[in-house]
């Protein structure tokens, strides 16, 4: 089985979302000096390569914790949308509707997963058009997952995107990395495990795709 990694690592000072408090990694304990180590943490619900659930944005919205296992892992596909720019676009989601029509989830591949720690990441990021958004929600799908900050513009005064993908359903997985090596024109496996963090409207994920699995066909 050939698998990938799609998150990024959680790590002191890594990259988050303007006005969230930084994320904090330090050394408690050594071997050395106490015969164990072991690491202090400090981040947010929605820090690097996370999934939203609809609490995050929805009054009285599901949880991460209340939703089944099943709603994390299933078949994937990803659909190059780099050329769209800022905006992408109902037209370019449309040529892989046969794909995405027996997918789980749709990963989208901006290539602005490049720009990770890069001053420009958290600055005009491509985002889904409405339109866009609208049509994917139209599938049975789980949930979409995208290379960047966020699905909505990091201007945004509302949240139109995540509330379009949030009323069908979806869970939305945010941050993913290393996009360009999955493979175009067929479905793969996808998982992308939250932490079970009680009464969650998000949370860090261990995002990651895999091909040939012999217990789940993918093709």
């Amino acid at each position: 089985m050939t698998m990938f990694d799609l998150s990024h690592p959680i790590e002191d000072a890594m990259p988050v979302y303007p006005g969230t408090p930084p994320v904090h990694v330090a050394q408690r304990a050594t071997i050395e000096q106490d015969g164990f180590a072991e690491k202090s943490l400090s981040f947010t619900s929605h820090t690097g390569t996370h999934m939203d659930a609809p609490a995050h944005m929805v009054l009285n919205g599901q949880t991460l914790d209340q939703l089944p296992l099943e709603t994390f892992v299933g078949r994937a596909c990803v659909v190059d949308v780099a050329e769209d720019g800022a905006l992408i676009q109902q037209s370019t989601l449309q040529s892989a509707a046969d794909l995405i029509a027996r997918a789980d989830f749709v990963l989208l591949d901006s290539g602005w997963w490049r720009r990770w720690k890069q001053p420009d990441y958290y600055q005009a990021y491509p985002t889904l058009s409405p339109e866009a958004a609208e049509w994917l929600a139209t599938f049975k799908l789980k949930g979409v997952g995208v290379d960047v900050a966020s699905v909505d513009p990091i201007n945004a005064d509302t949240f139109r995107i995540h509330g379009i993908l949030f009323a069908a359903n979806f869970v939305i997985i945010e941050n993913l990395t290393n996009l360009d090596r999955l493979p175009r024109g067929r479905l793969f496996g996808f998982a992308a495990l939250p932490l079970p963090i009680r009464d969650a409207d998000g949370a860090p994920v261990r995002a990651l795709a895999w091909l040939d699995a012999p217990t789940m066909p993918l093709s």
